[in-house]
């Protein structure tokens, strides 16, 4: 009886706000959209599937580093084609993180309300809305990141060393679909290692041990294969993009843009959360260190990514939604969340980042958000 009033309650809504996220991004964007590489992609599905890897279109030879798509695509091939396949798996992946995102919020705060509606910050945030689907493969490493995250933490709950291995092979796959689908492996070394004093040394390193081994030794045969074949690699491609993007991309104000519009509300939640953090002392708190210390450095990588504005920065909402959760979850018990028109302001916090992420949405269409906001204010 428990399981179906969670599935009534908690994932049928959330599969709902997922349908009407994909009406909103259909409606602006189209079904099909070539604007994040999906012609690329569309070409290594049909290479994998006719076992002919020319190497003279070098950006997209650069691909292959990340064969996820390409591989996966072929066995689908010719029932799918390379577009509907894309834009089938990445409708399946969006589900997927929105479910995943519940249970991973709950993991951290506890909460079930707010673990929902953190959910649904990601499922229906500016850069889902604006690139997360209609072919746009970032996805793919969202998904694979938070369900690293998510089995080193019930890993290290329930002590179960399988659940290691599992993040482990989960890395491996989040590292062959997009990049940032390993820096869920990156929390977890963060996070275990911060739990010494706590554990017992030997128990950390067998841990960290089934959450490395089976990475490194699968990646390390992939790249070694790479080579062998004549492949260019994944620091080939970063270099052609540190020489091939614009200078100003660099620049603080493309930085900040980028945060403000990918965040905007859910940033000043976060300080709120940090101000209960600091208040609380909970940054003395191991639980809390160990689980934000390892969220904040699965996130800091992509800062050195070559481009500022570049979509890898999502994923930090890693921890910018923990954070924000932890601020309106704490917000919620203190004398300051008085009511407004009947609703508690905690709840009106819970529907901001919604409304803010739709609207700069519409606002932008398929453009730019900077043009858009550039033409409103000439």
């Amino acid at each position: 009886m428990a399981d179906k009033t969670f599935l009534k309650k908690t994932i049928i809504p959330l599969i709902v706000i997922d349908m009407i996220v994909l009406a909103i991004i259909f409606s602006v964007s189209g079904i099909y959209n070539d604007k994040v590489d999906t012609s690329i992609y569309v070409s290594q599905i049909n290479q994998f599937e006719q076992g002919s890897f020319p190497l003279e279109n070098s950006k997209a030879a650069l691909r292959f580093f990340k064969p996820f798509y390409g591989v996966v695509g072929s066995w689908f091939t010719p029932l799918l084609s390379p577009y509907t396949f894309i834009l089938l798996i990445n409708i399946f992946f969006l589900f997927a993180l929105t479910i995943l995102s519940f249970f991973l919020f709950k993991e951290i705060i506890a909460d079930d309300r707010l673990a929902f509606w953190g959910a649904i910050w990601v499922a229906a945030g500016y850069p889902m809305l604006k690139y997360g689907i209609a072919l746009g493969t970032d996805i793919s490493g969202w998904f694979f990141a938070v369900a690293t995250v998510l089995a080193v933490l019930i890993g290290a709950r329930e002590n179960r060393t399988r659940c290691f291995v599992l993040a482990s092979l989960l890395g491996f796959l989040g590292a062959l679909a997009k990049e940032n689908g390993v820096l869920g492996l990156i929390f977890g070394g963060v996070y275990l290692l911060a739990h010494i004093g706590l554990w017992d040394f030997k128990k950390i390193i067998k841990a960290m041990a089934y959450l490395s081994v089976p990475f490194f030794a699968l990646y390390g045969f992939f790249i070694f294969l790479m080579s062998w074949l004549g492949f260019p690699t994944f620091f080939d491609w970063y270099a052609l993009n540190l020489s091939s993007y614009a200078r100003e991309y660099y620049k603080l104000f493309y930085f900040l843009g980028v945060e403000l519009s990918s965040f905007h509300v859910i940033l000043f939640f976060g300080l709120i959360g940090i101000y209960y953090i600091v208040k609380r002392k909970d940054f003395f708190n191991r639980k809390w260190l160990a689980i934000f210390l390892g969220l904040f450095m699965s996130s800091l990588p992509v800062l050195a990514w070559p481009i500022f504005i570049s979509r890898i920065l999502y994923v930090q909402f890693l921890i910018f939604v923990p954070l924000a959760l932890y601020g309106v979850y704490h917000f919620s018990l203190s004398g300051a969340n008085k009511k407004i028109l009947g609703l508690k302001l905690s709840d009106i916090m819970l529907f901001m980042p919604i409304i803010a992420s739709v609207a700069l949405f519409l606002l932008s269409g398929t453009d730019s958000l900077f043009e858009a906001l550039k033409n409103l204010l000439n």
